[in-house]
């Protein structure tokens, strides 16, 4: 595997990282505001 190829595998991989924390995020927000909007 080349240098550039490497680096693309590991950029992939961050991304993969931040598109599970961002799914996480969303999941976490959709839940504050069903509860939020449940008290009302």
């Amino acid at each position: 595997m080349t240098a550039l190829e490497q680096r693309v595998a590991e950029l992939r991989g961050q991304l993969d990282e931040r598109d599970r924390g961002l799914d996480a995020a969303r999941a976490a927000d959709r839940e504050l505001f069903a509860n939020l909007n449940r008290r009302r």
